[in-house]
């Protein structure tokens, strides 16, 4: 499993998006990117849940329009 960060993030939107590592921040949204549609929206999902090891739900997925919500769904779980 691998962990979900701001790095990765960076170099997947460079992957999918041909967006500079550097443009992509907390504030970066589905809206600021014309690359970041419905169809490439899918695969950044896919590639995400294929290195996290894990499925989102379709509710989970909808909400995962900017780098700060994506960033939430692969928050670390703290146990007590």
């Amino acid at each position: 499993m691998t962990v979900i960060d701001l790095d990765l993030l960076r170099r997947l939107f460079k992957d999918l998006f041909d967006v500079p590592a550097d443009e992509v921040d907390m504030d970066t949204a589905m809206d600021d990117l014309f690359e970041w549609d419905s169809i490439s929206h899918v695969e950044l999902v896919i590639r995400l849940e294929t290195l996290a090891g894990i499925r989102l739900t379709p509710e989970e997925i909808v909400t995962m329009t900017s780098v700060k919500a994506i960033l939430s769904k692969f928050k670390p779980q703290h146990s007590t």
